[in-house]
């Protein structure tokens, strides 16, 4: 008798063990309109989310800008359904919050958790770190996703760039000079979040919209099996 409760209890945490909560957790504010970072974020997401669905977890889904919208965490098509309706419904505006964001959703991560953040991470770097260190005792893989155009900044001339999330205007003339000074600041930010992501053990993907899809589900999961 002592024997059968035994087993159950084995057969129970072999059970606890092998389940495994997935976590989709995407940027939802005004710099993810800029030109296919929404739609290609949206399709990342989702699939995330279907090769989830094939292995039979759970997976919570989540957007954030200003406040946080979270689902609970669900398996099955109809679960995969409701989140495609919503995304398609979604409001994409306000600043990145990304600290208050991990703060809130953290709650509802458990000790075994795979936890997928899709982000231009273009906002300050002291939030990067304090957020991805609040959850770095998870499986953390940390999408950085910036459009072709934003990562080369790959045209001349006079432009009124318009702040996506605080709405202020700057009139500017890009010339190639300011095109090195962009594309080195934006490589000194990318470096600094990648070096991050090592110290806090999260795993860092550099995606720009001109990848094929699939490669960028590959890159992503190269070290782990799922779908």
């Amino acid at each position: 008798m002592a024997r059968g409760r035994t087993d159950k209890l084995h057969i129970r945490r072999f059970e606890e063990e092998r389940s495994l909560t997935i976590h989709i957790i995407t940027d939802a504010s005004a710099s993810m309109k800029f030109e296919k970072k929404w739609d290609y974020a949206s399709m990342l997401s989702v699939g995330f989310a279907y090769l989830t669905m094939r292995e039979n977890e759970k997976f919570q889904f989540s957007t954030f800008s200003e406040n946080v919208q979270s689902f609970k965490p669900q398996r099955g098509r109809s679960h995969l359904a409701h989140m495609i309706d919503e995304m398609n419904n979604m409001k994409v505006d306000g600043e990145s919050q990304f600290l208050k964001a991990i703060k809130q959703i953290k709650r509802t991560i458990g000790s075994r958790s795979l936890v997928i953040i899709i982000s231009d991470f273009l906002y300050p770097i002291e939030e990067i770190e304090t957020g991805l260190s609040l959850i770095e005792k998870n499986d953390v893989k940390a999408v950085m996703l910036l459009d072709k155009k934003e990562y080369d900044l790959n045209f001349r001339g006079e432009y009124k760039l318009k702040d996506s999330e605080s709405r202020s205007i700057l009139r500017t003339f890009i010339s190639p000079r300011l095109g090195i000074q962009y594309k080195s600041r934006l490589d000194e930010h990318i470096g600094k979040v990648k070096k991050i992501c090592t110290d806090t053990h999260s795993d860092f993907s550099l995606i720009t919209t001109d990848k094929p899809i699939f490669d960028a589900f590959f890159e992503v999961l190269k070290d782990r099996r799922l779908g």
